[in-house]
């Protein structure tokens, strides 16, 4: 539902969108989940009270992977007012849903609760064929196990889906902008935007040791006497012994228990945003778009090319102090395009007077462009050491107190970009200080301009033949990679890659 309400100078907008999403389901009903609550279904005498076992969606619960999403009521506001002939103020707020698992991959779906996979072995040496297409399983399928604990994944690493992870995620977004109308058909736009991320989605690990065990130390890795011995044949707990640490985590029938798309993160972002534009004429056009700006969040997501998939936590009992400059955040970008006509030819300042053939040889040429400026990414460090805490996905170094930023050209800083020495490994059996992303330093930043130069040649009324000379990073200016982040590595604060040397092309063809 959208509608406009006209009150002289000013306009408002206002509509609402209303989202239901049902849970996926599976035909056999074969997704788990995961119940946290309920009584593991075997007899250990060690753990009379224990709790927590892969669950069937459509068996043991109601069916379909998660819970259906009812609320998800999302207003939007806007308004435009004519302060002016030529300026104009507009305002907006809206809200907006995001679907429950934004990933069609099958490894988000969590444990299936019902797979087997038997390995089609084609060749021993890589070379002589064993096992052809027409029987490709000499030895059979593997065959769905009898044993109940082999059922319910004893002893085992699991990804699941939360049942209880009810609330998709959102995002409130606003702004505040001032456009105006200045001389030589040149607009200029000012604004400030900002959003807020509720219920994002992290990687949550629910079986994390608590991190008040850490006063054990050197008993958190002491064997001792295994009560699962005997149930199963595989995986950790099929050993007489086993670590006290695996016993002291909330579900000691499981190694890791994780989820991948658990909405309990969060985020915000300000941002001022400038844009000159000036539309084509005179033979030319521009546009300049700056952003300065700021985002905080407690769990990123992925940065192509630069971090990983899944967001590292150290101590998932204490999430806020993962909150930090975000791992995606550019915190001043600038942008400039242009398209300019070439004074030569007919109709132009310079050889405008020449023959008819030679006029065509000499016009139509044009030169675009896009030079493009931005910071770097926020660093975050790992180091070597143990945290004594298992299910914790990352320890970071022990800060001490002074800064590590260093100035100077980046290129001069290769082998040491930041000072390492700010940095220390945690003692055994602790955390690190240091917070999940660095405040003031950043790896490299960007400059990059792209131009183009082409030629239009009209053959007849018809065809025209297009000539085009495209240069990527004309300036050949290397693209630095982030240095070594591992405290304890060989290359840590070492860069030791690039990318974005210049590419040219040429092309040629014929429009008609």
């Amino acid at each position: 539902m959208n509608d406009d309400i006209r009150l002289g100078k000013l306009t408002i907008n206002i509509g609402v969108r209303y989202e239901y999403e049902q849970p996926r389901t599976e035909r056999y009903n074969r997704f788990a989940n995961f119940d946290f609550q309920r009584n593991f279904p075997l007899n250990v005498g060690a753990f009379p009270n224990l709790r927590g076992v892969l669950s069937l969606a459509g068996r043991d619960n109601p069916r379909g992977q998660f819970e259906p999403a009812y609320a998800n009521l999302g207003p939007r506001f806007g308004l435009a007012y004519r302060l002016t002939t030529r300026t104009v103020v507009r305002a907006g707020f809206g809200l907006f849903y995001a679907p429950r698992i934004s990933s069609t991959n099958a490894s988000n779906l969590g444990a299936t609760g019902a797979q087997i996979d038997t390995s089609w072995v084609s060749s021993l040496d890589g070379v002589t064929p064993l096992n052809p297409f027409s029987n490709p399983f000499p030895q059979g399928l593997l065959q769905p196990s009898s044993n109940r604990a082999e059922q319910l994944f004893l002893g085992q690493g699991l990804n699941i889906t939360d049942r209880d992870n009810r609330n998709n995620n959102y995002a409130e977004q606003w702004n505040l902008s001032v456009q105006r109308e200045l001389p030589g058909q040149i607009a200029f736009e000012g604004a400030y935007s900002g959003s807020r991320g509720i219920r994002n989605t992290m990687l949550m690990e629910w079986n994390q040791l608590n991190p008040s065990n850490q006063s054990l130390r050197a008993d958190l890795n002491r064997q001792v006497s295994n009560p699962f011995f005997g149930l199963v044949r595989t995986g950790t707990l099929a050993q007489a012994t086993v670590a006290q640490s695996q016993l002291l985590r909330p579900y000691p029938q499981y190694t890791n228990i994780s989820t991948n798309w658990q909405n309990m993160a969060a985020s915000t972002y300000h941002s001022y945003q400038m844009k000159i534009e000036k539309r084509f004429s005179n033979s030319m056009n521009f546009l300049v778009a700056y952003t300065a700006s700021k985002l905080i969040d407690n769990s990123s997501g992925r940065v192509f090319g630069f971090n990983s998939f899944t967001p590292e936590v150290q101590n998932f009992y204490d999430l806020r102090s993962e909150r930090a400059v975000s791992e995606a955040d550019v915190s001043q970008r600038l942008v400039i395009s242009h398209t300019i006509d070439l004074p030569f030819g007919r109709g132009k300042p310079l050889l405008k007077n020449l023959p008819g053939p030679a006029n065509k040889i000499a016009g139509g040429w044009s030169v675009s462009g896009v030079a493009t400026f931005f910071t770097g990414f926020p660093l975050k460090l790992s180091s070597t050491g143990n945290s004594g805490v298992s299910g914790s996905r990352i320890l970071r170094p022990n800060s001490t107190g002074k800064s590590a930023r260093l100035g100077g050209d980046v290129q001069a800083r290769l082998g040491r970009f930041f000072d390492t020495t700010a940095f220390t490994i945690p003692e055994p059996f602790t955390f690190g200080t240091t917070g999940r992303t660095l405040p003031d330093v950043r790896g490299a930043g960007r400059r990059n301009y792209d131009v183009t130069l082409s030629k239009v040649t009209p053959i007849t009324e018809r065809f025209n033949a297009v000539f085009r000379a495209e240069t990527y990073n004309l300036t050949n200016t290397p693209y630095f990679g982030l240095p070594g982040t591992s405290l304890g590595s060989a290359n840590f604060g070492v860069i030791n890659g690039y990318s974005g040397q210049r590419v040219v092309q040429l092309s040629l063809r014929v429009q008609f």
